[in-house]
C-alpha cells in the first residue's frame, strides 16, 4: 500500500498520520460500545474496499506537472478562419490575420475597346435582311446580318466576323407591326450553321398593343457565342407585317 492510500485509510479511521499502529478510542461499554467499534469496523472495511476498487480499475488521478515553454519561444495560436479573418473555431485572439488566398475573381467578359462594339440589325420586309432557312409565309425569319454603323443616321452596311475573332451578342430589341390588338407574339433567337440547321437559343413573348405592335429587350448575363461560320436568326411565331431587330454586341478573340 502506497503513503498516499495509508493516508486515506488512516484519516477514514481517524488515526495519526504519523502513527505505526491502529490508535483505537477507549472503550466503551454496553451496548453503545458495541455500536460504535461495529461502526469502525466497517468503515475501514469500506475505505480499503474503496481504494482497493480503484487501484484495480487504475482510476488513482497523478498530478502531472508540464515543463514550462522555453524561454523566448511563443506558444502557436491555432485558428481557422474565413476568407475575411474572422476566427471561425480555435483561439478567439488569434493575433494579426492575413488572408492570401482569397477565391479567384469570375472573369468579367467586356470589349477591349470601343471599336469592337457593334450594334446588329435584323429586318423582314423590303429584303432589307437575307431570309433564314426556316423563313416561311406566316413564321418569318430573318437574319443580323447588317452592321449599323458608328456614325448613325439609319446607315448599316454587311457584317462580317473577322478571323480569329467571335461576336458576343449581350442583348437584342426587338418589335413587330400588324399583330392583332390583345394578342401575344413570340419571336426566338436562332443559330443557323451553313447547313441551314437552326438551334433555338433564347424566346421573347409580348402583347401587342391597342396600334398593333408588340415588342420586348433581352439581356444576356451570359452573352451568345456567334462564330464566323453562323448566323443569328430572328424568328416571328406568327404573322406580321414587320419583324424587326437589333443585337448588341462586340467582338472578342475566339480563344
Amino acid at each position: 500500500m502506497t503513503k498516499e492510500i495509508r493516508a486515506i485509510v488512516l484519516a477514514l479511521i481517524g488515526n495519526t498520520p504519523g502513527a505505526g499502529h491502529l490508535r483505537m478510542t477507549p472503550k466503551s461499554t454496553g451496548r453503545e460500545g458495541m455500536g460504535r467499534r461495529r461502526l469502525r469496523f466497517l468503515a475501514i472495511g469500506l475505505a480499503l474496499a474503496m481504494v482497493a476498487a480503484a487501484t484495480t480499475a487504475g482510476a488513482l488521478t497523478l498530478m502531472v506537472a508540464f515543463p514550462s515553454a522555453t524561454k523566448g519561444v511563443k506558444p502557436k495560436i491555432v485558428a481557422i478562419v474565413d476568407e475575411a479573418g474572422n476566427v471561425l473555431f480555435g483561439s478567439g485572439n488569434p493575433g494579426k490575420v492575413e488572408v492570401t488566398n482569397f477565391p479567384a475573381a469570375a472573369a468579367t467578359v467586356a470589349p477591349g475597346a470601343a471599336s469592337q462594339i457593334r450594334t446588329l440589325i435584323s429586318v423582314s420586309s423590303g429584303n432589307t435582311s437575307a431570309a433564314c432557312a426556316d423563313n416561311v409565309v406566316g413564321l418569318p425569319s430573318h437574319a443580323f446580318d447588317n452592321d449599323v454603323r458608328p456614325g448613325g443616321g439609319g446607315v448599316y452596311e454587311s457584317f462580317s466576323i473577322p478571323p480569329g475573332q467571335v461576336f458576343l451578342v449581350t442583348g437584342v430589341d426587338w418589335v413587330a407591326s400588324g399583330v392583332a390588338a390583345s394578342t401575344n407574339y413570340t419571336v426566338e433567337l436562332k443559330f443557323e450553321t451553313m447547313a441551314g440547321y437552326n438551334v433555338s437559343s433564347a424566346l421573347s413573348v409580348a402583347l401587342a398593343d391597342s396600334t398593333n405592335h408588340a415588342g420586348n429587350s433581352m439581356k444576356f448575363g451570359t452573352p451568345l457565342v456567334l462564330h464566323s461560320n453562323n448566323r443569328l436568326c430572328l424568328r416571328g411565331d406568327g404573322t406580321a407585317a414587320n419583324l424587326s431587330g437589333t443585337a448588341q454586341g462586340f467582338f472578342a478573340p475566339d480563344a
